[in-house]
């Protein structure tokens, strides 16, 4: 029998010894972790902190931004295949070069003083 190796990341580990979420999740096999303390494997696998954020409406224009980024980008990075006109087929082409330019004099500034 041919051995099965997962695809999902670098490691490509053997169906018998995976050792992350993404390889159970791909051949449907529940870690012994999660079936016996439950909860939520993402937040453990990605180490993310739990952090109390403010209700919108109290947060400084500069949380909103932030809170918004952060979800923009956690939904990213959990989306795959994702279909770049799906993506932004909420705003026009105008609102679309004015986000692009937006977000590359922020990227840019970072990027400057790191």
């Amino acid at each position: 029998m041919k051995e099965e190796f997962c695809p999902q990341c670098p490691n490509h580990c053997s169906k018998q010894e995976l050792r992350c979420p993404r390889g159970r999740a791909y051949f449907g096999v529940q870690s012994k972790e999660k079936s016996l303390q439950g909860g939520n494997w993402h937040s453990r696998y990605h180490n993310h902190q739990q952090r109390e954020e403010k209700p919108f409406e109290l947060m400084s224009d500069e949380e909103k931004v932030l809170s918004l980024l952060r979800k923009c980008g956690h939904y990213l990075h959990h989306s795959n295949n994702l279909n770049v006109n799906q993506l932004f087929e909420a705003l026009s082409k105008q609102q679309l070069q004015q986000l692009f330019c937006l977000l590359k004099i922020t990227y840019d500034n970072w990027n400057v003083n790191s």
